[in-house]
């Protein structure tokens, strides 16, 4: 007869939010198939903070405690003021991830990343066939492009590939591209059903054993030990971690699913301290996911 032990109760309480994720705009150049984000061309009657309201924002979670910013959309790249806010973010001592579907380019953004010593993290699914698949023809070449740009001129860059059922079979195909092209992070992302791909469940999102079989592949990745440094985020294992800002000030506690995302307050109207401690956040997921902000500084 085995001895069965009590599993102990970990209660963790933070201070402040380590991170943020920001959708600083809902208005994007593409309308992929999968986008959790329901991002647009545009998103008519959804109000987005102007500059000076951004500015105030990000005084507000620098005084609270926040170190960290990853600036997502959409496509943030759109937004006219998105260097004036990385250079105001980072002056004020957040660092600052810029989330990029890998579409724009110019030599002012790397020299606003490299001057600030950002992290831009670019979406590529896989190879050309499956990404201009899910996010529209004539695409992959230039993300490509764009990001062996960014790489090359000393950008910390970063791949996001979304697993999905249509490229968990070029997994390995990912590290490889990434490795090639001396990408020095990549993070695998396992899909949920939030936004477009709320109501498309089951064309996008793997469970059971090939959601298994996913992870094995990925581990085993991470098992190398070498360049690229891989990340993975699991929504369902990071349920509720997520201090997720909205263009319009709407702050939400990210779930797994779209119906566990709980609004928890306006970041514009309501303190940060209000916010976190309103209970709809998991404070001991959100420091072990972010938790190295103590330790490194390379924005991972």
């Amino acid at each position: 007869m085995g001895i069965k032990f009590k599993k102990p109760k970990v209660e963790v309480h933070l201070s402040n939010p380590l991170s943020v994720c920001w959708q600083i705009t809902k208005r994007c150049n593409f309308t992929c198939a999968h986008c959790i984000a329901n991002a647009q061309a545009n998103k008519e009657g959804y109000y987005e903070m102007n500059t000076s309201e951004v500015k105030s924002t990000i005084n507000k979670l620098v005084d609270a405690g926040v170190v960290r910013s990853d600036f997502t959309g959409g496509e943030p790249l759109l937004r006219k003021d998105i260097l004036e806010i990385i250079d105001y973010a980072t002056k004020k001592g957040v660092y600052c991830v810029l989330t990029s579907n890998g579409s724009i380019y110019s030599k002012e953004i790397q020299d606003c990343l490299k001057r600030n010593e950002s992290l831009i993290q670019i979406s590529v699914d896989g190879d050309k066939t499956v990404h201009e698949g899910l996010r529209g023809k004539d695409n992959y070449g230039r993300t490509i492009k764009n990001l062996i740009k960014y790489t090359k001129a000393g950008i910390k860059t970063r791949i996001n590939f979304t697993v999905t059922k249509q490229n968990v079979h070029l997994i390995d195909y990912i590290y490889k591209i990434a490795k090639d092209n001396k990408v020095s992070r990549l993070m695998y992302i396992f899909i949920a059903p939030q936004g477009r791909c709320y109501s498309h469940e089951d064309k996008y999102c793997l469970t059971g054993k090939a959601f298994e079989e996913a992870r094995k592949k990925v581990r085993k990745i991470q098992d190398k030990g070498d360049q690229p440094h891989i990340t993975v985020h699991n929504y369902i294992i990071n349920n509720q971690s997520c201090f997720l800002i909205e263009p319009n000030g709407d702050v939400i506690s990210q779930g797994y699913s779209q119906d566990d995302c709980i609004y928890s307050g306006n970041i514009l109207t309501d303190s940060v301290k209000k916010i976190w401690d309103s209970g709809k956040f998991d404070h001991l997921k959100h420091f072990l996911q972010y938790g190295y902000l103590f330790e490194y500084k390379e924005g991972y």
